[in-house]
């Protein structure tokens, strides 16, 4: 069959143009927008569905449109992303798009370049930011059938497999979202009223707490000791703790940072608002975090039951660029304090089914790396041949 396909450039089959973004400064063209205009983070291997922006009918005569069924590639930055347009579009000078004549069907078109993107990246220059540039691009070669019928059938077998793959990977979707709603409902259920029954209930403020800070980034001297120090990005979802920059005895004497010792609470107050973990090293951290000390209460049941409050203590962020929460209002969430063995159990409880959770979440994480790889694998197939007889 492979006898009865040709090799020819892009500019061969199709009319290349390179997009360009009229002049902003003509508030004009961006007004009551009735023009998509495409850039190249709306370009995701799919039709095009999400428009960063849009054009107004003024602008028609600057912008570079494209109709229906023309294939769009990123050429500036991340080389080789391609998308297919539904309806006319107008798209920045980070895109290529190609107006495929009557040799070549669009979504062939589409599909065939996804598999190119070596090709596209090898003739990029080697800047700083690669580029590929309009001429380069033109060159591209591909091979393709002949004759349009088989073009078609290719497409049809390549999206009856896909449509296959999407719906195994919607219900992975789903069941994630599942052990989600069931990863709260632990927590939830751990912290009941029918656990925790005729215990003590402390505020937070009933805890020694140390608050954080920065040391001047300006003096060399601060940084590069041997202290852990963190922001709240050092802070992960899953409550674990990325150690990556470290402070000198100088730099915490010199800020409002603190040092807490191993075994403490660190909430973050600021940016990423209801992150918490337990430190399994003495850590000092930037002014975003709060440390609670847990000098009578165990660090980890302490952690859980914060992390069981996360919305409450979202609701009660403040701020209009940056949420975050007061010590004032942080001190006043009151948490439940059994006696040390049964917090031990509780927690032994939660860490159990969550490990159970993760590790769920862990096999369906690359159930998607493998749709990955499978998605290129079909194309492969596909152009080589072997979907269609």
């Amino acid at each position: 069959m492979m006898n009865h396909w040709e090799e020819k450039e892009l500019q061969e089959i199709g009319e290349i143009v390179t997009g360009n973004t009229p002049a902003k400064i003509n508030k004009a063209y961006y007004q009551d927008g009735s023009i998509d205009f495409i850039k190249p983070s709306d370009i995701q291997y799919r039709v095009i569905e999400t428009f960063s922006e849009k054009l107004s009918e003024s602008s028609r005569n600057v912008a570079r449109l494209v109709p229906s069924g023309a294939v769009l590639v990123t050429c500036i930055g991340e080389i080789g992303r391609v998308g297919l347009t539904n309806h006319e579009v107008a798209f920045n000078q980070q895109i290529n798009g190609i107006i495929p004549n009557n040799q070549i069907n669009s979504r062939f078109l589409f599909y065939r370049l996804q598999l190119e993107k070596k090709q596209l990246e090898s003739k990029s220059s080697a800047t700083t930011v690669s580029i590929l540039n309009k001429s380069k691009f033109s060159t591209i070669k591909i091979t393709f059938p002949k004759e349009k019928d088989m073009q078609e059938k290719i497409v049809e077998a390549i999206e009856t497999q896909f449509t296959r793959l999407d719906a195994a990977i919607k219900s992975l979707k789903a069941i994630k979202d599942k052990l989600e709603l069931y990863r709260k409902s632990v927590l939830k259920e751990a912290f009941s009223v029918r656990n925790l029954t005729d215990c003590e209930i402390k505020k937070l403020g009933y805890f020694e707490r140390k608050g954080g800070g920065t040391p001047s980034t300006k003096v060399k001297k601060y940084w590069g000791g041997n202290i852990n120090w963190i922001t709240s990005a050092s802070i992960n979802d899953k409550n674990n703790i990325t150690f990556e920059k470290k402070i000198t005895a100088l730099g915490l004497k010199n800020s409002a940072a603190n040092l807490v010792p191993k075994g403490s609470v660190i909430v973050v107050t600021r940016v990423g608002l209801g992150k918490v973990a337990v430190n399994e090293e003495p850590t000092a951290f930037s002014q975003d975090n709060q440390g609670i000390i847990c000098k009578d209460i165990n660090p980890y049941f302490l952690m859980w039951q914060i992390k069981s409050a996360a919305n409450e203590i979202i609701g009660q962020g403040q701020g209009t660029t940056i949420s975050g929460i007061t010590v004032n209002k942080l001190n006043l969430i009151e948490v439940k304090v059994p006696d040390l063995d049964t917090q031990a159990e509780i927690v032994n409880l939660i860490e159990s089914r969550l490990s159970v959770i993760d590790n769920l979440e862990k096999v369906i994480y690359g159930s998607f790396r493998k749709s990955k790889i499978l998605r290129n694998s079909i194309l492969k197939s596909a152009f080589e041949g072997k979907l269609v007889n």
